[in-house]
């Protein structure tokens, strides 16, 4: 488990494991017996019986192996730029949901990310434990002389791997460098076996690639600057944790259990939730991207920025008798209503 500030001793700053651990956000197993609490920027989940009120297991999620997936990590392409790298990823997610699947249950997560950052005038230290890769290798904190070439050159390289934040708290060999490249967040949705929390599906580069393909304009966007428009934003997150997907809902449709995700930067996925993984089935982002964004909120025109929380609501009770999703936009201040239709395939 990520113990990310030990304190400064030197200094007689202590800071505990315990004080350390930052619960983010809980999930309840159907049956009300088990409670998972996400530990964001520790990188676990805690188990807890709810019947005993005891912790039964404060598990490590382990990191994300980005060898296979595509990943954009520079903000400086203005577009997407989706590349393989030899790089992993803390999964840190900031919500979790409970899902039943074929009779089993599964905690499933967004995979958010998130850095620590302490300041003088705040807390009276500075601390971070996130560093641009191109300022750790400038810096030497990297171990140069075992590193992969490739991955030397393309941390160089600000189009590549030089502006992603990694972690300088994590990775390090024998020598006390740098040995392998960790970034925060895992960019996309996972199952988790909720009595083992053995880690059985991730979804891998289909957020961005998803994003890439059905808003280009708006892909791994922001929404910081209000004299700026949503495409003059594009790929700003890149070097940060991405799409950054922050809340999920799930459901079920019909007789399809699905999943409902958030994003950053106002993108919804829906994954059907058949066998142990979640199948892509369509992403909706509301609100234009033709105008700055204090002329987009003014016209109500913002859609949903940095989506913060969703919630399911099923046909049952669902006044119109079709299941819909609401969605909070912590930017915009807003708050969405979707239905969630269930169309037939067309072959």
């Amino acid at each position: 488990v990520r113990y990310v500030f030990r304190g400064d001793h030197g200094a007689g700053i202590v800071n505990t494991f315990s004080q350390d651990l930052e619960p983010e956000s809980v999930t309840i197993s159907n049956d009300d017996r088990f409670a998972f609490v996400s530990c964001q920027r520790n990188n676990a989940i805690l188990k807890i019986d709810m019947f005993n009120q005891r912790i039964i297991e404060l598990y490590s999620l382990g990191a994300k192996n980005w060898t296979s997936f595509n990943i954009d990590t520079s903000d400086m392409n203005d577009a997407a730029n989706l590349r393989y790298h030899t790089v992993y990823s803390f999964y840190q997610p900031a919500q979790l949901a409970y899902s039943v699947i074929d009779g089993k249950g599964y905690v499933v997560s967004v995979d958010t990310g998130k850095m620590t950052t302490y300041t003088q005038a705040q807390h009276g230290y500075a601390f971070n434990d996130g560093v641009r890769a191109r300022v750790a290798w400038s810096d030497g904190e990297l171990d140069t002389t075992t590193m992969n070439p490739t991955l030397l050159a393309q941390i160089q390289d600000n189009q590549q791997l030089g502006r992603v934040h990694m972690s300088r708290v994590d990775g390090y060999n024998i020598f006390n460098k740098i040995g392998d490249v960790f970034l925060f967040g895992g960019r996309g949705i996972s199952l988790w076996d909720s009595t083992t929390m053995a880690h059985v599906f991730d979804s891998g580069d289909d957020l961005e690639r998803r994003a890439s393909q059905l808003y280009p304009n708006t892909f791994n966007g922001d929404c910081s600057n209000g004299n700026q428009s949503p495409t003059q934003q594009v790929d700003e997150r890149s070097d940060d944790m991405g799409p950054e997907p922050g809340a999920l809902a799930s459901g079920v449709v019909g007789t399809t259990p699905v999943l409902i995700v958030g994003s950053r930067n106002g993108v919804i996925y829906v994954f059907n939730m058949r066998g142990v993984s979640a199948n892509f089935e369509s992403a909706h982002r509301e609100g234009s991207t033709n105008d700055i964004w204090n002329n987009l909120y003014t016209n109500d025109a913002a859609g949903d920025q940095i989506i913060s929380d969703m919630g399911f609501v099923g046909a049952g009770n669902s006044p119109s008798g079709t299941p819909f999703v609401y969605v909070i936009g912590q930017a915009t201040g807003s708050l969405s209503v979707y239905n969630v239709v269930d169309v037939p395939d067309i072959f």
